[in-house]
């Protein structure tokens, strides 16, 4: 049976790491803690990114104690669900009734899969194992009809992208195929980003 990894999130533990390590980690084989929140913030020194304040030692030390301790170590990120960044309205997610989700990133934006790396490029320096990602394609399938989407989308349906809706994809099991497929490769579009900066940390090592 396959362990559960216990993913712990600052703000939740009332101790300091070292004392929570020095309780806790002989029952520990593996942990991880969340580094970057859905509000968009992250929990440790970032340049990238607006920091949480008050847990920025709090992580450096769990990070570096759990190293210490050969507790193999998990970092957290949610990615498309970011509050700061979706501040900009032109990079929410849009229904194909206009309707904007205020928290969630539209996939479909290089400039987004850009400041994910540089923030898994800044967890890389610390000594952990691994970073885990949290919501890293579209929320639903009627996501995302917003300008950029629609533009890029409509001509393989042959429509307009003013006109194109979820509606109109459904009703055509090609177009919905072709739906699915192009949004597939959008989200693998982003991840290879991701997976380029983590890899380009292994070859500075």
């Amino acid at each position: 049976m396959q362990k559960a990894l216990i993913l712990f999130r600052s703000e939740d533990i009332d101790v300091s790491a070292r004392e929570f390590m020095s309780t806790y980690a002989s029952y520990m084989q593996e942990v991880g803690i969340v580094g970057k929140e859905p509000n968009g913030h992250v929990v440790f020194p970032s340049k990238t990114a607006p920091v949480e304040e008050g847990y920025a030692e709090f992580f450096d030390e769990w990070v570096t104690l759990s190293e210490a301790l050969e507790i193999h170590t998990a970092v957290s990120m949610d990615l498309y669900t970011d509050a700061w960044f979706a501040r900009d309205p032109k990079y929410q997610t849009m229904t194909a009734s206009g309707q904007l989700m205020p928290h969630q990133i539209c996939p479909n934006r290089e400039e987004f899969w850009e400041y994910g790396a540089e923030i898994v490029k800044e967890l890389g320096a610390y000594p952990i194992d691994e970073i885990l990602l949290f919501g890293v394609g579209f929320i639903r399938d009627e996501f995302c009809f917003c300008d950029r989407c629609r533009k890029e989308f409509a001509p393989l349906v042959d429509q307009e992208p003013a006109r194109l809706t979820h509606a109109y994809l459904t009703e055509n099991p090609d177009y919905h195929d072709k739906w699915h497929e192009w949004r597939t490769e959008k989200v693998l579009q982003g991840l290879r980003v991701l997976q380029s900066a983590a890899d380009s940390l292994i070859g500075a090592e």
